[in-house]
């Protein structure tokens, strides 16, 4: 089986560790070997478990499964997952939250997918995304709280309103995080890097530095014989000797093959302290040793010095990157300013096509404002069908405002952008 059908047979391997983070990562690194590509988490094309998906050359590759994310569950998968099959791909983090119950899909889980990628189809910056999970869930809780008390006049609409409020990040809540940070959070989460690797700016240097690699360790003899290792430091802890109080540091290293615990001695700890911290990027040599408890091999440092990175590395964008539907691949995403002139020199700021089209990406938007206590769903309909005479380039944007005073906007979508000519119509005066 694995012969013939080796993708549905990894998938199958790795959905019975759905729950099992570090067999997942072994496993993940086998199917790397075979070169099955693994895709990213996404809750509009993951399922419960890995399942192979057709990529568009023809291929196939494995979908990680949502229940393997860690601590997400796979009771509030399954709910996302039959929403999604009931009512279309979700199209923002804010329409996952509004369409789910929040007893379901909690704030704990909705960090965890934006941490694991699940979300990166939004074009959003997960670090953008964490910091407005609490508006998020604010602002979908009142809206579930306004169809259960029954306003739910202009939100029943759903081909007008295909999106919901895209809340404002409160500054206190706002966090940055860089490339090592994204990185981190998916191998915390999926057992594996899936964006990219903290030791790609130092793959060429590795890679030309003939170093052993710490996958082979268990095949290798322990011995009184020095070996170069390089590698980046995930743990660093410092420890005394009973007799005397020396300090030493066992510290778990990891390269683009696998990881492993190191022994750094008094002896060796007093050249090298300073270089012994988490994150740290080192070359070691190191004698291989077999673990009296474990019995498995690990290594005792000689040397330690820090590694310098290969100054043409390309660094990872934390931006998400566009990307077709069927790939993990991300290709970067347009420059605003780039964008910005070639709309500027397109002459009369048309693409050329006819009727309702996918609105440039700095046209103004006309912003009508409704009242959900006020106005009843005839205004909808009204707008809808006056949007649909007078197609144009413009978003439509409504501004509505709840029963309980708050504000929200939504985007009409690209189905209902508009011209100049239906900004202006008296008929619409009203609601300008």
């Amino acid at each position: 089986l694995k012969a013939n059908y080796p993708v549905e047979f990894m998938a199958g391997v790795l959905s019975n560790e759905i729950n099992n983070t570090e067999k997942i990562s072994i496993f993940v690194a086998e199917c790397q070997r075979m070169g099955i590509k693994i895709l990213a988490p996404d809750v509009n094309r993951s399922f419960q478990k890995f399942v192979p998906e057709i990529q568009e050359d023809g291929g196939k590759a494995i979908r990680f499964g949502l229940a393997a994310i860690k601590n997400v569950g796979a009771a509030a998968m399954e709910v996302a997952i039959q929403e999604r099959e009931r009512n279309g791909e979700f199209k923002s983090l804010e329409d996952f939250a509004s369409r789910l119950d929040s007893k379901s899909v909690n704030r704990k889980i909705l960090e965890n997918l934006i941490k694991a990628g699940a979300f990166d189809f939004t074009m959003e910056r997960r670090d953008d995304m964490f910091s407005k999970v609490g508006q998020v869930i604010a602002g979908s809780s009142a809206a579930q709280k306004d169809r259960a008390s029954g306003q739910t006049a202009l939100f029943d609409m759903n081909e007008l309103m295909s999106a919901a409020p895209v809340p404002d990040v409160i500054e206190e809540d706002r966090v940055v995080w860089n490339q090592r940070e994204y990185l981190t959070h998916e191998k915390d989460l999926l057992g594996f890097y899936v964006t990219g690797h903290p030791l790609d700016e130092f793959r060429s240097v590795i890679e030309k530095g003939n170093y052993s690699m710490i996958g082979d360790l268990a095949r290798m003899k322990p011995g009184k014989k020095t070996q170069r290792f390089a590698g980046l430091i995930n743990e660093a802890n410092v420890k005394y000797t009973k007799r005397e109080g020396k300090p030493f540091a066992i510290l778990l290293i990891e390269d683009f093959s696998g990881s492993t615990e190191v022994m750094v001695w008094n002896e060796t700890y007093q050249k090298c302290n300073p270089l012994l911290v988490k994150g740290g990027v080192i070359e070691l040599k190191a004698k291989v040793e077999q673990d009296n408890r474990s019995e498995e091999n690990r290594l005792t440092a000689d040397e330690v010095i820090a590694l310098e990175p290969d100054p043409d590395a390309v660094q990872m964008s934390v931006t998400p990157q566009r990307h077709d539907a069927n790939s993990t691949g991300y290709s970067q995403p347009p420059n605003p300013a780039a964008a910005a002139a070639v709309q500027s020199t397109n002459g009369n700021g048309s693409n050329g096509s006819n009727g309702h089209h996918e609105s440039p990406p700095f046209a103004t938007p006309v912003l009508l404002k409704l009242d959900s206590v006020r106005d009843a769903v005839s205004v909808i309909t009204m707008i809808r069908d006056t949007a649909q005479q007078f197609p144009g380039d413009r978003p439509l944007h409504l501004e509505v405002r709840r029963a309980n005073g708050q504000r929200v906007v939504l985007e009409a979508g690209n189905d209902f952008c508009v011209s100049d000519e239906f900004a202006s119509l008296e008929s619409l005066g009203s609601w300008a």
